[in-house]
């Protein structure tokens, strides 16, 4: 059935849609479930206190790390020569550089994260990944 409004030809179940959808975001609008105010709308329910630390309570967390200048960082002094690793080349078939590595969250520091943590390196693996490409041969830099 068509119906003619001011010039525009339209039918019923179109009228009826828009109907339904503008009553639907009027009650959204009007009568909405979130009663924070309007000025605010980002403000936190439960504010953290003035001495929290996001990383209290979390291995491995930078962020309660103590600040330690040069090569004396915690996860550069760790037993590498324990770590299991893939020998490079790698063997055919295999695409996976770190498929033998453990991921954890003591050895955080290194450049490879997973959900377990960070990959456990060894000192092979951390001087090939460090000299591939041929531009960057200095063990020492890193």
């Amino acid at each position: 059935m068509e119906i003619n409004i001011l010039g525009y030809k339209t039918t019923l179940e179109i009228i009826v849609l828009f109907a339904v959808v503008s009553f639907l975001l009027w009650t959204h609008w009007v009568s909405g479930c979130c009663r924070v105010p309007v000025k605010e709308g980002m403000i936190s329910l439960l504010p953290a206190s003035v001495q929290h630390k996001m990383g209290q309570g979390v291995a491995g967390s930078w962020e309660t790390k103590p600040y330690v200048k040069g090569p004396a960082i915690e996860w550069r002094k760790q037993p590498h020569d324990t770590y299991k690793e893939v020998p490079v080349p790698l063997p055919e078939g295999s695409l996976h550089f770190l498929a033998e590595n453990e991921f954890k969250p003591e050895c955080c520091g290194s450049t490879f994260s997973s959900y377990g943590g960070c990959a456990c390196l060894t000192e092979k693996q951390m001087d090939y990944i460090n000299a591939r490409g041929g531009n960057r041969t200095a063990g020492n830099e890193f």
